[in-house]
């Protein structure tokens, strides 16, 4: 499932643990639209008991995201940076690198 929508009144929660039950065990969730529109609690959940293959994630409900969200040893979520600001010209400026 790919996500890449806007943070409405309408769409906050859209992605629900409803939603999420109805995805195969081998499904992925992908979001880069808005964190409001996933109900991560329950994103959280289906990942702890291998109800979905995994997610990737580049936006969160809060950020900067807390350190704890997802134990570690699931390794499931893939946490994508937003890479708009990768540009040759931020690359060549004297500010700290973004990736290491």
């Amino acid at each position: 499932m790919v996500l890449s929508l806007p943070h409405t009144p309408q769409t906050e929660g859209l992605v629900d643990a409803a939603a999420v039950a109805c995805m195969k065990p081998g499904g992925v969730l992908v979001n880069v639209g808005r964190g409001a529109v996933v109900d991560e609690p329950a994103l959280v959940d289906a990942l702890r008991r291998d109800a979905i293959a995994g997610a990737a994630l580049d936006v969160f409900t809060v950020e900067p995201l807390p350190e704890v969200r997802v134990p570690k040893q699931k390794q499931k979520p893939v946490r994508l940076s937003h890479t708009c600001t990768l540009t040759k010209a931020v690359r060549s400026s004297d500010s700290p690198p973004l990736i290491r």
